[in-house]
């Protein structure tokens, strides 16, 4: 170990070399402060290895088959993390290589691209790991044991390597397994690490090359379905490639469109979370809307608008990632360049795509089947929510008592609290509709009537839940709301006026006339 030294002692001006070799152990120790979430270290290490599928699978598909297998096992109780694959495995040439630091990779033309994952995203789980392999062909197994404290306190810089000898020639595999863990993951971690997992490498999931197993359970990635709709006997699918260009002398591809809103029983619980934006590189996922990118001329400015809940744009680049694989370097262009060339190559159809996904909540004509898709998925998701449920058995509570009434005291003060009452003179003034938004309370009704033989005072409530939260400062809403509120207090003019006594079926009668008579 180096000697204790005091950093206030006199300078001795010598001018020799200065001994730059990093301490092994101070060195692993400082990536257990990495800005890594549990998944990003597990990609890490499932990036090693694929890597080793890929680089050798002519000799593994002649040895093994086609079949690549990933074992993932966390035991929360021992904070104990293993990775295993049947891949190529190494020698002990390549296990020097993988456990040294500062060695980039061999191979260059895999997702592990700099070298340090094994070291970085083991040393930051736990402080205590191994590497167990054995190569294709090969008669002997190798254990490399990296520990992380007694290092520090040895101040040595090796790495143990044992070898044993097996008689499997056709086997091969490595075992990363790190003890020691110096974090906890409760059950929501551990399942978002699962759907991470499966997101960032459903490329290989979805045609069935790579099996990926969670504790024992294969991992699967089902993308939404693409948003389809028939015109005049024409079948339209709102999904459109991006024909290969070139950025900078780098290249760009992929593939933009429109989910289908997924409901109860279709595989997807929901497509928000496919939608957005989702960066490969070599057909890994890097980027996706997680990172909060959000290309703001394709799908909006605001955060909770549908565009950004309904519509993907997945992109192939051709940009190194950056090292720890959160994103890339964006060392060729910009992602505001990026964005523009996007508009551009597709001739400006993707921001149509963008209107036409934004669109089905605003605009007038008739609703196509695709906007009907649409708004139907977000209204039975709403209406089958429990708050509502809640609320139905509630309004049956209600509908046994009689409604409370607005006196004349409460009417008036309402009054004086609008002073831009709006006064609407219907059939020349028979009745006259005074449409009052005076100062009410959130738990009294969204609509107050008060019907005089040729008057009819509307109260709305402003501060009603619907009102706040469905109408708020949009204009056209606002029209429509008062509409139909008028029309409602119409409605109940003409049904108070009847001779006959009124039921629901005729109540609904009336106001179907006088809605369309508005329309």
């Amino acid at each position: 170990m180096d000697k204790k030294w005091n950093e206030d002692e006199e300078d001795d001006g010598n001018d020799d070399d200065v001994d730059a070799r990093p301490q092994l152990g101070e060195v692993l120790d400082t990536f257990a402060a990495h800005d890594y979430d549990l998944w990003d270290a597990i990609f890490e290490l499932v990036d090693n290895c694929f890597d080793s599928f890929t680089r050798y699978k002519s000799k593994l598909m002649k040895a093994k088959g086609e079949q690549w297998t990933i074992n993932i096992d966390l035991d929360q109780k021992d904070k104990t993390l293993t990775i295993t694959d049947n891949a190529y495995g190494m020698n002990r040439k390549t296990l020097e290589h993988a456990v040294l630091l500062a060695k980039g990779n061999i191979w260059n033309d895999g997702v592990g691209k700099y070298g340090m994952g094994l070291k970085t995203a083991a040393s930051w789980y736990g402080k205590k790991w191994t590497v167990k392999t054995k190569r294709l062909g090969s008669k002997y197994e190798f254990t490399a044991t990296v520990d992380i404290k007694n290092l520090i306190k040895t101040g040595s810089n090796k790495i143990p390597i044992k070898r044993k000898i097996v008689s499997q020639l056709n086997e091969s595999y490595t075992a990363v397994t790190i003890t020691q863990g110096i974090r906890s993951y409760g059950a929501s971690t551990q399942a978002k690490t699962k759907i991470k997992l499966a997101k960032a490498y459903r490329r290989f999931l979805t045609n069935k090359k790579l099996i990926l197993n969670w504790k024992g359970s294969p991992l699967s990635y089902k993308e939404p379905e693409i948003l389809t709709e028939v015109r005049g006997g024409k079948s339209t699918k709102w999904e459109y490639k991006i024909k290969p260009f070139k950025l900078k002398g780098r290249t760009v591809k992929g593939r933009y469109g429109i989910y289908k809103p997924m409901g109860k029983g279709a595989g997807v619980k929901s497509q928000t979370t496919h939608a957005g934006i989702t960066a490969f590189w070599r057909n890994r996922v890097i980027l996706t809307r997680d990172r909060g990118w959000w290309p703001k001329k394709i799908f909006g400015e605001a955060a909770g608008n549908h565009v950004r809940q309904r519509m993907f744009l997945h992109l192939d680049l051709d940009l190194d990632p950056n090292a720890l694989k959160k994103d890339f370097m964006w060392d060729h262009y910009s992602k505001e360049m990026l964005e523009k060339a996007i508009i551009e190559e597709t001739n400006h159809h993707i921001l149509k795509v963008k209107d036409y996904a934004y669109k089905y909540i605003s605009g007038s004509g008739t609703i196509s089947p695709g906007q009907r898709t649409l708004s139907d998925s977000k209204t039975k998701d709403k209406l089958e929510d429990t708050t509502l449920s809640d609320a139905l058995r509630e309004g049956a509570i209600a509908a046994s008592k009689d409604p409370p009434k607005m006196d004349t005291s409460q009417a008036n003060k309402l009054k004086k609290s609008d002073p831009n009452i709006l006064k609407v003179a219907i059939n020349q003034g028979e009745p006259n509709v005074n449409v009052i938004l005076g100062e009410q309370h959130a738990t009294e009704p969204f609509l107050t009537t008060i019907i005089h033989p040729t008057e009819v005072d509307c109260f709305i409530n402003p501060k009603h839940p619907f009102y706040i939260v469905k109408i708020g400062g949009d204009t056209g809403l606002y029209n429509l709301y008062i509409d139909f509120c008028i029309s409602l207090a119409l409605a109940q003019f003409s049904a108070m006026g009847s001779n006959t006594p009124v039921g629901p079926e005729r109540y609904l009668a009336t106001l179907d006339r006088i809605l369309r008579g508005n329309s």
